[in-house]
């Protein structure tokens, strides 16, 4: 793999660095995506994963621009509502290492080079939204750091449930791919998604209560996703 222009802020490797010496090793949550824009299932969820697996922090990974999403907002915009929503809680870090690349990259290279840079004391599980995981075997980039984590599934309401219930999904998860530990995140299932609040707010609809404040400032002073074209 290529050695990529950016890497792990050194104040981040270095609170994980005093966390990993006070235990033996560092738990990380690790939540990446487009965050476009970041809202209240992403808190939820990362900070349930948290509690669930007794990680010691959550690193926040906004992603650069990707191919397939020609109408996200920059990657600067994305990183400071990214921190203005995680602001309050001091085992949340938010992390540029994706966002600052001049070409898209891949969750795989990254988690690579997380461990290159963290050593093996670092563990990490990765969250994944429940539809995305039947693809995941065909993902861009490669698997083999990916399977190396513990992956934590977060429901969706489009998921698929052709499996039966949620211990028959779990056992297909497994069966179809027998290298990877799989847990369901326990969560309620939600409906907020960064395409609702951006359509929310395109048609001048309230999305209070689908963002934290902070988040809100932002959208508002920034005058961010008021046009049909970021809306699709």
């Amino acid at each position: 793999m290529p050695k990529h222009s950016t890497t792990l802020e050194p104040w981040i490797k270095r609170a994980f660095k005093k966390i990993e010496e006070e235990f033996g090793y560092v738990e990380i949550i690790f939540s990446g995506g487009t965050f476009n824009p970041i809202h209240y299932g992403h808190l939820i969820i990362a900070q349930s994963a948290m509690e669930q697996t007794k990680s010691h922090v959550t690193l926040w990974v906004p992603n650069g621009a990707p191919p397939h999403k020609p109408h996200t907002i920059s990657g600067d915009l994305r990183i400071r509502m990214t921190k203005a929503a995680t602001k309050s809680n001091p085992r949340s870090y938010v992390t540029r290492l994706e966002a600052d690349r001049p070409a898209f990259s891949y969750t795989n290279d990254t988690l690579r080079q997380l461990r290159e840079e963290l050593g093996p004391k670092a563990k990490f599980n990765l969250i994944l939204g429940e539809d995305n995981v039947a693809g995941l075997a065909s993902w861009q980039g490669g698997t083999d750091e990916i399977f190396k984590c513990r992956l934590l599934i977060a429901a969706r309401q489009t998921a698929d449930d052709d499996c039966g219930d949620d211990e028959g999904l779990l056992d297909h998860w497994r069966n179809q791919m027998p290298q990877a530990t799989i847990e369901r995140i326990l969560c309620p299932m939600h409906s907020i998604s960064s395409t609702k609040v951006r359509q929310l707010n395109e048609i001048d609809r309230s999305i209070e209560y689908y963002i934290p404040p902070a988040v809100h400032k932002i959208i508002q002073r920034e005058g961010l996703y008021q046009t049909l074209a970021v809306a699709v």
